[in-house]
């Protein structure tokens, strides 16, 4: 699908919004921290036990009350997604609280026009998906349709500046510095999925109503993401290898222990909605 006649407009990025460390730095610490204690990064969140296809962790989402951001991890049941390496993925939000004063509603109300689709109400926006490895390390970036987590959506420059203003302390002090600095680092990969994502969605609406609902549009935009090359690309040189020496840590290794290998028994729908 090609994103004609979508053009984001740039706007500038406040150096508030920036993580308090290079974002690159922040990653490395992350992931340099979890090897030397032997730990997956997503220990925390689903604990000992093996984690369950579609259950949410943490069950009622990780929730930022001051910044209005949150975030929840599931995985699909293996039959759901045949031949993916994705164990699975983070689902990232917005409250009102996040979009109060950085969302133009005319512009927005413009874009839903163009797609022929209402004003839903509805508590959150999702704004992204964060697919991960069995060993906790970032594999893919991808968006899906307002159907899937049953809230709403926003346009693609409207969300971009939702992303680029996100804050996160929801406890899950590493999910949280990870998905801060992936966000900050990824900015080139999050623009290229929601242009093209848009470019979807106005594509169906132009063969008729329904395109929110419509259950044969799930995943809308993906692209798979090398952490290795965007820690480089940061640097603006080969890079010095600390991340891939990381993934080939054996203490990694061992912190993504059978549990991690693929979900197991479906316990629920996709469906989040609030």
């Amino acid at each position: 699908m090609r994103a004609e006649g979508l053009k984001l407009q740039r706007h500038p990025r406040p150096a508030a919004q920036a993580p308090a460390r290079d974002p690159a730095a922040q990653i490395i610490d992350v992931y340099a921290r979890l090897a030397a204690s032997g730990r997956h990064l997503l220990a925390g969140v689903i604990g000992d036990s093996a984690p369950q296809a579609w259950a949410h962790y943490p069950a009622d989402d990780a929730r930022d009350a001051a910044s209005g951001y949150q975030w929840f991890y599931h995985s699909h049941s293996a039959d759901d997604r045949p031949g993916s390496e994705e164990h699975g993925h983070i689902h990232l939000f917005a409250r009102q609280a996040a979009w109060r004063g950085k969302v133009y509603f005319a512009a927005e109300r413009r874009w839903r026009e163009r797609l022929g689709v209402p004003g839903l109400r509805a508590r959150t926006r999702h704004l992204l998906c964060i697919g991960f490895n069995a060993k906790g390390v970032p594999s893919n970036l991808f968006t899906v349709n307002r159907w899937v987590t049953g809230d709403m959506l926003f346009s693609a420059e409207a969300t971009l500046r939702l992303l680029s203003a996100i804050r996160l302390e929801t406890g899950n002090a590493e999910v949280d510095r990870l998905t801060l600095a992936l966000v900050c680092l990824c900015r080139p990969e999050m623009e290229r999925i929601m242009q093209t994502r848009d470019a979807v969605l106005l594509d169906r609406a132009r063969r008729g109503p329904g395109v929110f609902d419509d259950s044969a549009l799930e995943v809308l935009s993906e692209v798979r993401i090398d952490l290795d090359r965007i820690l480089e690309r940061r640097s603006g040189s080969a890079g010095d290898g600390r991340m891939r020496r990381l993934k080939e840590d054996s203490r990694m290794h061992a912190a993504s222990d059978s549990r991690y290998d693929g979900a197991i028994g479906a316990t629920a729908n996709e469906t989040h909605g609030d």
